[in-house]
C-alpha cells in the first residue's frame, strides 16, 4: 500500500482549484493524477478538510491500560488465566506481557512484575 500524499500538497492543490483553475490543470502543475485532485476537492467540499482517509484495520481487543490494570490486581495469574479472562490464547497474553514490559521470576508462585525502563541520557 502506498503512503498518502502530504497534507501540504493537498492544501496547495485545493487552494489552486479554489482560485478558479480546474482539476486537470492543477493535476499537471502539481504532478498528481487528475482523479486525485477531483477526489480531494470533492472531499474538501463535503467535509471541509483534505486529510487522507484512515487506513482500515483491526481494532485492538483491549488497551494496554486495561491489561496492566488486570495484571496488577491479579499478580499470581498464569498466562492461561489471563488469556481466558480477556478471551485470547495464552500465547496472545504472553505477547501483551512483552508489549507492556512485564517479566516474571520463576518461583513457586508466579509473580508478574513490570520492568523498570530507564531513560538514557544522550
Amino acid at each position: 500500500m502506498t503512503i498518502p500524499i502530504s497534507k501540504d500538497i493537498r492544501k496547495r492543490v485545493i487552494n489552486y482549484i479554489k482560485k478558479g483553475n480546474n482539476c486537470g490543470s492543477s493535476a499537471r502543475k502539481f504532478e498528481i493524477s487528475e482523479s486525485s485532485a477531483r477526489r480531494w476537492y470533492s472531499r474538501y467540499l463535503e467535509t471541509g478538510n483534505c486529510n487522507p482517509k484512515p487506513y482500515p484495520g483491526k481494532k485492538p481487543m483491549l488497551t494496554n491500560d486495561e491489561f496492566i490494570s488486570y495484571v496488577k490486581h491479579h499478580p499470581n495469574s498464569t498466562l492461561a488465566q489471563i488469556g481466558s479472562h480477556f478471551g485470547m490464547s495464552a500465547k496472545s497474553a504472553h505477547s501483551y506481557m512483552k508489549k507492556c514490559k512485564y517479566s516474571y521470576k520463576k518461583k513457586r508462585l508466579v509473580t508478574w512484575k513490570q520492568k523498570n525502563i530507564k531513560e538514557k541520557n544522550t
